[in-house]
């Protein structure tokens, strides 16, 4: 999060505005978080930055929980806003001012996609038909529970992890139809509500860009000062 945080800086994170997390199940070996979120005072809102656990927290290929093994960024969205990357700098179409270290976005925009190593240039969903990198992404609908969208190649890939999270099985496709645990569907509505993190030092952060989206459930807090 440099330069807005330094290494050893202690920050305070306020777990009551969002709601506090219950746990019904204290098996934190268990791939599915088991809690219930008591009432907030408050949303988050886009340019906070909240604690929240990793979406990948096992490092395998979908959306799993891992307790204590937890991220610190920046909203750039939250469900239902639209946002993207336009010539290194982020946005967010219901926000009118800048979101994120400007000077580290300025240095994105200015520097040749040449001197940027592809591992860091390259941006998800990472599939033939986007090619998004860090410079330029986007537009991109960050999904809330209730939102539905047609199954196609396009919806598939941007959200087909977040299906995944929500019933277990991804969208497939087989002679020309979309099939979902085996069941023949045209589109899916989302239950839950996910949100858009980046972190501000965008040369060297491993955030939203790279691994999509974060479940609401998993968000811990809100960060309110050092």
């Amino acid at each position: 999060m440099l330069p807005t945080y330094y290494s050893g800086d202690r920050i305070w994170v306020n777990k009551l505005l969002m709601g506090a997390r219950l746990y019904l199940s204290y098996d934190f070996e268990s791939p599915e978080l088991k809690s219930f979120r008591m009432p907030g005072l408050s949303k988050l809102n886009v340019g906070d930055i909240a604690v929240f656990n990793a979406p990948y927290g096992r490092d395998r290929e979908c959306i799993e929980f891992r307790i204590n093994y937890v991220y610190a960024k920046r909203c750039l969205g939250r469900p239902g806003d639209t946002i993207g990357i336009k010539d290194g700098f982020n946005y967010n179409t219901s926000i009118d001012h800048h979101i994120g270290s400007l000077p580290y976005q300025l240095q994105l925009r200015d520097s040749p996609d040449s001197l940027i190593p592809d591992y860091v240039l390259g941006a998800y969903p990472y599939s033939y038909g986007f090619n998004w990198t860090i410079k330029e992404l986007g537009p991109l609908i960050v999904p809330y529970s209730g939102m539905k969208i047609q199954l196609d190649m396009y919806s598939t890939v941007l959200y087909a992890h977040c299906i995944e999270y929500e019933t277990g099985y991804k969208p497939m496709l087989n002679a020309g139809r979309w099939y979902l645990g085996g069941k023949d569907i045209v589109d899916y509505t989302f239950k839950y509500n996910y949100y858009y993190f980046i972190g501000d030092n965008i040369f060297d952060s491993k955030d939203s860009r790279y691994f999509g989206f974060v479940p609401e459930d998993y968000i811990i807090g809100k960060v309110v000062r050092l």
